[in-house]
Order: structure tokens, then sequence, then C-alpha cells
């Protein structure tokens, strides 16, 4: 364990192997600090996002419950670590507030998260869910619906949604030879029949390694550190994405705390889901029906697709002890023309998601494919999106510090508190919110 104490901060990482033994040293060091019985403190994750997290709340008062097999963790902001603001690296580029006024303050706290308002499955219908409307420069926050959406907005506005679908991409196996238990998440496709992967299993994964997953022999190619692996499998085209439909599981987010189920198969993918490769749905997309598409442009609302392969990466917290440190994982998009020629004539763009936001911005309304790391924290300067449909989002998350940006960090924290008043759905499954 590695513990440093800097500018009157605790900050520690737990590496490797981590038993109870270090979970007790790491209580008693909270509780001489004072930190202790801070119910809201919870254990933020690495690369491994979707593979083998697990949640713990309130660590510090069930410090005997550390899981003994985690990667790499760490705690950052909730433990006070200090987040201060870089200057401009750039025209257009994410710009950093300052989130404190000297080296030592901490990261504000957007909001206390809602355990029991965390939703762990879709409404019957999925334009049923409840719509908190924040007129983005002033204006009384409205309590509507998501199917008076085309009501909100204005004739000639541009709706650009995510068409990304979801992939079956956790799949489990076991060591040919040992037998030993391997779950892997491919993440990104490579060169041919290699992928990006996240991998665990009970003892490190080496090169040259094979996972046999239900008769399909996997192979390790190399082993990047960080639970990344590029990993070799013997199917291509159609014949990889059947084996992925009849072998694969849905990476739902941590904090859904069932296993993929046929529900979730249909309902964790938008209708607007075509092109194959993304890890995580953009959820805000989740929402729409095709009648809600059809009432959006019978009031001659344009509705137009990117594309943005959603990584493990998007849904990481920041974990640096600056946010500037703070590094997103590269994530592929693609912005066909007829979307292009959309935005050029737009009254107002409206990003349905983040991650269209995030591809929009990124782009600057240029046709074809691309890859962006952008991150977006307040301070920065939108200079194509005018409007944001989104799900409520991780606190202290790279998502918050977007929409933080996107309508003022004041007023979004106003705007969450008065959903938890209200009782609002939160996250993947949950309710969404207008910034328009």
């Amino acid at each position: 364990m590695e513990k440093q104490i800097r500018d009157g901060t605790l900050r520690l990482a737990l590496v490797a192997g981590v038993r109870k033994e270090v979970a007790s040293a790491l209580s008693a060091e909270l509780a001489g600090r004072g930190l202790a019985g801070h119910g809201g403190t919870e254990l933020l994750y690495d690369p491994e996002v979707f593979s083998y997290i697990r949640r713990f709340n309130a660590l510090i008062a069930r410090a005997d419950a550390l899981w003994s097999k985690p990667s790499e963790l760490t705690f950052f902001a909730a433990l006070g670590l200090p987040f201060i603001a870089a200057p401009p690296v750039g025209e257009h580029e994410a710009r950093n507030l300052r989130w404190a006024t000297d080296r030592g303050a901490a990261l504000p706290q957007a909001y206390e998260r809602p355990e029991e308002l965390i939703a762990q499955a879709p409404l019957p219908e999925r334009d049923a869910s409840r719509l908190l409307f924040l007129p983005r420069t002033e204006g009384a926050l409205q309590h509507r619906a998501v199917r008076e959406l085309p009501g909100l907005l204005r004739p000639g506005d541009v709706l650009v949604v995510n068409d990304a679908r979801v992939i079956p991409a956790r799949l489990h196996g076991h060591k040919e030879g040992s037998g030993g238990k391997v779950e892997l998440l491919l993440v990104e496709p490579l060169a041919e029949g290699e992928w990006l992967a996240l991998g665990q299993a009970s003892k490190p994964l080496r090169e040259g390694m094979r996972v046999d997953v239900l008769g399909t022999s996997i192979g390790i190619a190399r082993v990047l550190g960080g639970g990344e692996l590029v990993v070799r499998l013997p199917l291509h085209g159609d014949a990889l994405w059947d084996f992925l439909d009849r072998c694969g599981e849905l990476p739902l987010p941590p904090y859904i705390r069932h296993a993929p189920g046929p529900t979730d198969r249909e309902r964790y993918q938008t209708v607007f889901a075509r092109e194959r490769g993304a890890v995580a749905a953009p959820t805000a997309g989740l929402h729409f029906t095709p009648a809600l598409v059809e009432a959006l442009r019978s009031r001659r609302i344009v509705v137009v697709p990117i594309t943005l392969h959603v990584g493990p990466g998007t849904f990481l917290p920041v974990r640096s002890a600056r946010v500037e440190d703070h590094r997103m994982h590269r994530e592929r998009y693609f912005v066909p023309e007829e979307t292009a020629r959309a935005l050029q004539g737009a009254g107002r763009v409206i990003a349905v998601g983040t991650t269209a936001l995030r591809t929009l911005e990124a782009c600057g309304g240029r046709p074809g494919p691309g890859a962006t790391d952008l991150f977006i924290t307040p301070g920065y300067e939108f200079r194509m999106v005018d409007g944001l449909f989104t799900n409520f989002h991780l606190p202290k998350s790279t998502l918050f510090m977007l929409v933080a940006a996107f309508a003022g960090l004041d007023r979004i924290k106003s705007a969450y508190r008065e959903a938890i008043a209200a009782r609002y759905r939160f996250f993947s499954y949950g309710d969404a919110m207008l910034i328009a």
C-alpha cells in the first residue's frame, strides 16, 4: 500500500493483492484523520470498470468487507484530494474551471449519491420517464415527462442521437490447461482478429495463454498492464457477432446489481442502435420510441445520427489528484454526411447524451471518421451544441463535469438537489434532464 500526505490531504492507493489487513489499516488511518464514518465515501475504480468492480458505499464503516482481488483502486476526492485548475491548453479544447482557489482545496461535493434512487430496471415504457427541464441560461426548473419533449423543442432544431449498438462483450471462460476462471471484456477491435480487452483471472494472465469460452479458444497476444490485454479471436465478421450473441454477456454498469437478462438485451439498447461496437449504452437514447421520434419530426425537428462507440473510459471517475491530470480513453466516432449537412442549417443543435455532445464538439461539424479523448470541464467554450438531453450522472464523474460545464456548476447542483427531493430515478435506467 502506498500512503502519501500531500497538502494536508490523504492519498491512499491500493494495489494488487491487498486484503483485510490493509483495509483495517486504511480504516484506522481514516479514523485518525477524523474521516471515519463518512457514509457517502465510496470506492472509485480503475480501468476494469465493467469487469471486476465492486462498489462499497460507506467503505470506512465496513472496511472488513474489502474485496481481496482488486487490480488497482484509488481513493481521491471523496477523501479530500485537491482538484485545481489548469490553464487553457488550446483553442476550443477542454478548459478547467478553478474548482479550488488553492492547491489544498478539494473538489466540491456535487451531491450525495442517492442509493435508493438508482434505477435497477427500466420502466415498462421507454418514454414514460420523467424529464427535468432546465433552461440553459435562466428560468425556473420544470417537472415534465419525456413524452413532452417535442413541445419543449423548436421547429428547425436538430436532434443528434448516437446510433452505437452495445455488444455482449463480457466473456466468461477458463484457462486451457489449468482450468482457472477468466473474465474478458472486449473493448475495441484492433488488427484483424485482435481486440483490446480488459481481463481478470484468479492468477495473472500472461502472453501466450489461451482461454476457452464455450469451445472457442481465445489467445492472449499481449499484456499491456493495468488490466489491459490484446486478445486474438479465431472468428471474424458475422461469425464473431454470432459467437458474442451466443456466448457473451451484456456489460451492465456496476451500480445495476442484477445479472443481465433478456429484458436488458432489449432495453439496454436504444431504438437508434445500428452500429455494433459499444461496450456501454448511450443511455440518453434509451428514452426514445419510434412514436416519439415521429412526433418530433412532425414538429419539423430533425433527428440525425452520429456514431461514437462508447468505451469503459467514458464512465471512469477522475482518479488523479488534479483535474488536468485525468486522461480520457480515446473513443472512435463517425459523422455521416447527412448529419454534417443538417448541422450547417440548424436553428439549434440538441445533443442526445454526452457521447453525442463530445462527438459534435470534437468533429467541429466535419463528416467522416475520427477519435476523441476530449475531456470537458467547467470553463470549456462550446462551439457546436446549444442543448443537451441527458440522464443523471454519478457525482465526481467526468460526465457530471460535462453537464456542469454546459449549464453551470451551481445551477446543476441545484437541479440535482431538486431531482433528489422529487424522487427522480438516477443513472442508466433512470429519468432524464433537458438543458436547452
